[in-house]
Parts: C-alpha cells; structure tokens; sequence
C-alpha cells in the first residue's frame, strides 16, 4: 500500500512539472527611440533593447489622453494577427493643469524625441513586430512602418 502512494505521489509530481516546464509565462520589454523626422510629419523608430524574463502581466487598460498613437502589430508564423496594442505616442504628452478659476484643462505638449517601454505578454508563436504611428484625427496616414523579427 505504502509502495502504491509512493509511486502515485512521484507521478503526480512529475506530470505537474511537466506542465510548468511546457512554457513559463514570460514578459518582452522592448525599449525604443522615436524621433520627429526634420521638415516633415514622419517618424524614425529605432530599438534600443529587448529583453524577456520569467513573468506575467496583469490585465491592466491604460485610458488613452491623446489622438496620437502607436500602433504596435504582432504577427505569429503565418503572419497572422496574434496580438493587436495601441498607446500614446511619447512625442505627444498630454499635460493636465489647474486654471485660476479651478477648473482643470489639457493641453497636449510636442517633443522632437523620445525613449519609451513596452511591455508584452511574451509567447513562442510570436514572430514578427510592425509599429507604426497613427493619428486619430487626421484622414490620411502617411507614416512608414517599423517592423522587426521577435
């Protein structure tokens, strides 16, 4: 009997490490650098590091402040769709402040460049990265496109 437990105990054990060790939860950061291009509306988009450790993201939305963003497209193998995130673009800050009658306005601050983070919930199947800048309210978008291998 006490063989039996024993031997069902080591089982247990190894088909759950088994399971831990199919694919730990990993997180992507990617730095970059973005800076206006000189006599025109485009962008440089350049990487600076890219690092994946052990660990998972929380399901966190981050409230969008201006029309300016980044669209950040993740494609798997067979270039499908994987993963699909949009945020502000770091040359437009928005900046909130009080008046002298109390009331709280926005205004949006311009850079020339910027550094900023991204942080993805990393898988295997991820294969290709495309970022590309993206204006809400403009009807034309005439930007290019980074794109780079994962």
């Amino acid at each position: 009997m006490k063989t039996r437990l024993l031997l069902l105990l080591f089982m247990i054990t190894g088909a759950f490490t088994q399971l831990q060790a199919q694919e730990e939860a990993k997180i992507m950061f990617l730095t970059f650098k973005i800076s206006k291009v000189k006599n025109g509306d485009d962008f440089q988009i350049q990487l600076l590091d890219k690092k994946i450790v052990n660990g998972k993201i929380k399901n966190k939305r981050v409230h969008s402040h201006t029309p300016d963003k980044l669209v950040f497209s993740i494609l798997d193998a067979q270039q499908q769709l994987a993963k699909s995130l949009e945020i502000d673009n770091p040359l437009s800050t928005s900046i909130e402040s009080f008046e002298p009658d109390g009331t709280i306005h926005r205004h949006v601050a311009t850079q020339e460049s910027s550094e900023f983070m991204v942080r993805l919930q990393y898988t295997s199947q991820m294969k290709k990265l495309t970022l590309q800048p993206q204006n809400k309210r403009a009807r034309v978008q005439n930007f290019s496109t980074f794109s780079m291998d994962l």
